[in-house]
């Protein structure tokens, strides 16, 4: 999984997104996945380290079947709030 950290006034959103998604872009009507955007881009980490980052953060945004699948075994995604853009799953997280 690819991982990147913005800052937002001070809080820590963290974004994981499946590596394979990365320099993609996927339409459906009005809504847009883009992964070409530097948004997306970061850097490849261990599961572990990424669920230690995922306590720590404010907003986490979640891309792709095993990272959105993460979310949900560390307790931080209900299965009900995933939603697919052209069978992409994402999910977004504020703690």
């Amino acid at each position: 999984m690819i991982v990147s950290i913005h800052d937002a006034q001070g809080k820590k959103i963290l974004v994981v997104t499946d590596k394979e998604l990365i320099g993609k872009k996927y339409v459906e009507g009005r809504l847009q996945l883009d992964f070409t955007s530097e948004f997306y881009k970061g850097n490849k980490m261990p599961e572990d380290d990424i669920k230690r980052l995922m306590r720590g953060a404010y907003i986490i945004h979640l891309a792709g079947k095993k990272s959105v699948q993460l979310g949900i075994d560390e307790g931080f995604v209900d299965e009900m709030n995933v939603k697919k853009i052209k069978g992409i799953s994402h999910a977004e997280v504020l703690l």
